[in-house]
């Protein structure tokens, strides 16, 4: 049963972990392989809610940390989108950069990632990243 504070994560985290989820390749499996419900991805995907709750509230230091456990249990390109965005809130834009790259390189064909890698070039000065790297 969900209490209000487990309602309230759900609202916070809606939209990343929507995200996540279609961009994480999640959506995508064949039609008689379970979802990943392994240990790590688990973990991984707690250490994601963790950090888009972090963003939520302006902690985007604390929210890098996060997705960096994050990565550490499955390297994912939402993730790397994640903390690209946040580096860039930071004024961090050569790790926004080297971030954002991971992503799309990760996705090259999820428009998406691809789209949000080429908008954080233009807004921090450097040329697009495209799907070539």
């Amino acid at each position: 049963m969900l209490d209000g504070s487990d309602a309230a994560v759900g609202v916070a985290a809606g939209w990343r972990l929507q995200f996540f989820a279609e961009h994480s390749g999640t959506r995508q499996f064949p039609r008689r392989a379970p979802p990943d419900r392994t240990p790590r991805r688990e973990l991984a995907l707690a250490h994601f809610i963790e950090g888009a709750l972090l963003d939520q509230t302006g902690k985007y230091a604390e929210a890098v940390l996060q997705y960096q456990e994050a990565l550490q249990n499955k390297q994912d390109p939402a993730i790397y989108h994640a903390i690209a965005k946040d580096y860039a809130i930071l004024n961090n834009h050569q790790r926004a950069i080297l971030m954002g790259k991971e992503a799309v390189r990760l996705a090259p064909q999820n428009e998406p990632i691809t789209n949000a890698g080429r908008n954080l070039h233009e807004r921090v000065g450097a040329r697009p990243c495209n799907q070539g790297g």
